[in-house]
Order: C-alpha cells, then sequence, then structure tokens
C-alpha cells in the first residue's frame, strides 16, 4: 500500500527537526561502509521496523578496542549473547591460544579481571559464551582428542570454580564461529552436550554459512544439539546485495524449514546484507523459527548497536517521534 503523499510530507518536515536532535539513523550505522542506492532508501523509510515476535540480538566481543568494555556492552542493554571472540587454536596436542585482540592478554593473566564483568552481564540474563573462531588453527586428530577438547573447555571455561585466563566466572556455553574442517565436529558436540547436569546447562550454538547444509557444520547442526543457530550471511558471497532478495530469502527459509520446530534462528546483519533488509524483513520475522540478529564483532560501536536494538527489536517506544525520527533520516544518508 503506498504511503498517504499529505501525511508523508507532514511527518518529513516534523523528522527534519528531529534528526538535527538525534543525528544518527539505523541506516546511517549499517551503511558506514557501503553507499545504498536512493531507491533502497525509499523503501526503507516507507517501512515500519521491529518484529512482532520476541527478538534477541547476539554479537561478538574482543575484536577490537573500539567495541568498548565488555560489561559496557552488557549495560546497553540490547544484547542477549555475547560471544567472547576467540579461542583460535586448539586440538591435536596443540597448546590453545585465546585471542581478544586489544582488550587484554590471556598468556599474562591481564583477562582473569573479566570474570568480573562476565559476571555481571550473566546478573543482567545475557549469555556469556567462548567462540571458537578467527585466524588460528581449531581441528581434531581423533575422537580421543575431541575427549580431550571438551575436556580443556569444561575445567577451563566452563565448570564452576573453574580457574582459566578468564578467571573463575564460567561462561555459559561455546559457539562454534569460524572453524576449520574436521571430521569430528559432530563428536565435540556430543561430547559437550553430555556435560550438562541439573547443576549446569552448557549452551551451544553455530555460526552457520549462508547456503544449506553448512560444509563444515552440517554434521554437528544435524545432531539436533545446538541451542541457538546464527544464519552467518556476511563472509558469504551468495548472500549479499550482488544476488539479490531471492536468493537470500530461499537461503533463510531452506534453513528455517530445516532446523526443528522451534530452535531459535538468528539472522545476520552486516554492511553487506543491509541493503535488502526492507525487502526480507517481514518475511524472515514472520518464520517460526525466527529469533533475532545476529551482528558481526568489530563491526558496531556501543551506541551502534543500541541504536540497531531500538529499531529493530525494541518494543518500548514503538511508533514514536523518536524511532520514526532515525527511521525515515534513512532518506537524507545518500552520500
Amino acid at each position: 500500500m503506498l504511503a498517504n503523499p499529505t501525511r508523508k510530507r507532514k511527518e518529513s518536515r516534523i523528522l527534519k527537526v528531529r534528526k538535527r536532535k538525534n543525528g544518527s539513523s539505523l541506516f546511517s550505522i549499517i551503511n558506514k561502509t557501503l553507499l545504498i542506492i536512493p531507491s533502497i532508501l525509499i523503501a526503507f523509510s516507507l517501512f515500519n521496523f521491529r518484529s512482532s515476535k520476541a527478538c534477541e540480538i547476539s554479537t561478538y566481543w574482543g575484536h577490537k578496542t573500539s567495541e568498548g568494555g565488555l560489561q559496557e556492552l552488557c549495560e546497553t542493554g540490547a544484547v542477549k549473547y555475547v560471544n567472547l571472540a576467540f579461542l583460535i587454536q586448539f586440538g591435536c596436542s596443540q597448546t590453545p591460544v585465546l585471542n581478544f585482540t586489544g582488550h587484554c592478554d590471556p598468556s599474562s593473566g591481564t583477562c582473569r579481571s573479566l570474570s568480573t564483568e562476565i559476571r555481571a552481564c550473566q546478573s543482567w540474563g545475557i549469555k556469556v559464551q567462548l567462540s571458537l573462531g578467527g585466524i588460528g588453527n581449531r581441528t581434531h586428530c581423533s575422537p580421543d582428542d575431541v575427549s580431550e577438547v571438551a575436556e580443556y573447555l569444561w575445567h577451563t571455561y566452563l565448570a564452576p570454580g573453574s580457574t582459566g585466563p578468564l578467571g573463575d566466572a564460567p561462561l555459559d556455553g561455546i559457539e562454534f564461529g569460524a572453524v576449520s574442517p574436521s571430521l569430528y565436529w559432530d563428536d565435540l558436540v556430543r561430547a559437550l552436550a553430555s556435560l550438562n547436569s541439573s547443576h549446569k546447562k552448557v549452551y551451544l550454538s553455530a555460526a552457520a554459512t549462508c547456503s544449506y547444509p553448512d560444509p563444515v557444520l552440517g554434521k554437528a547442526i544435524d545432531t539436533g544439539l545446538f541451542d541457538y543457530i546464527w544464519q552467518k550471511s556476511y563472509q558469504n558471497p551468495q548472500c549479499d546485495c550482488d544476488t539479490g532478495v531471492s536468493c537470500v530469502l530461499a537461503s533463510w527459509f531452506k534453513w528455517s524449514s530445516s532446523l526443528p520446530a522451534g530452535k531459535p534462528l538468528f539472522f545476520s546483519l552486516a554492511p553487506r546484507q543491509s541493503c535488502f533488509l526492507s525487502q526480507i524483513f517481514t518475511a524472515i520475522t514472520y518464520s517460526p523459527n525466527y529469533a533475532g540478529f545476529v551482528l558481526p564483532g568489530g563491526v558496531y560501536n556501543l551506541r551502534d548497536i543500541k541504536i540497531i536494538y531500538q529499531e529493530l527489536c525494541s518494543h518500548e517506544s514503538l511508533h514514536s517521534e523518536g524511532s520514526l525520527a532515525s527511521v525515515h533520516g534513512l532518506n537524507n544518508m545518500v552520500a
């Protein structure tokens, strides 16, 4: 349905004033590194963002100092899941390597102070997980090696009373991020899931590729033991703006229909996906598995993340002039 021209002109006059006060918009954040054509901007301006369903944000922390502190991220109230990135090396008798570039140095013990921030985040209902990914070597040589890795993760990061490089605050789970090819990822998932007890739940998340099935984690996802799936469209050329909306939607619905009913599925939101968000937002949010959005690490600062949450997920200011201003302000974001 076309927008009422008279109403649109009236809103435009109001929003010009609001824009000077607010100065930020969802589009100005997402498109820091991407120029968007005017026709897409117009589509966004006529679109009412925010899902009618529950919407949660997952993101990564540990990439860059511009992310701010871990507790600062949690204090925004915008995120529900934080993936500490990354454990970049383990398996095959390698010495495990944790890398929080720019924040602290695990090898010197300076990351142990994060235990206070981890506990603060958890006290606010935020799940804090260790992400397996980054530039490094993550693989397994045998089923026995898998057992050793699972034991290491449990005693170092997950078990109550663990005293690893992150201090004595046990994490909520493990996120399988940018993992290396291995025959045994499904075995590791089973090993970690077997650690669940009445005293401790180990949450498991998978950052799956745009295409289905995932070429690396496919067997692991088929176990049905992951609690959350992030459909990581970024870093997957078949799901960027050049492939077109139909390809992105086809991939999303393939994932949604292939997962068990109710299995939370998150859509990635990165600069290369923002150009078609207005055209697919309603479709993905009404999928049975839709649970929210996953944001790549090192891309958005704290203010960015808070605004993205407010524009896509929060119902507190639904239809308020402030939120309209930040959405309609996209019309002026043509560099």
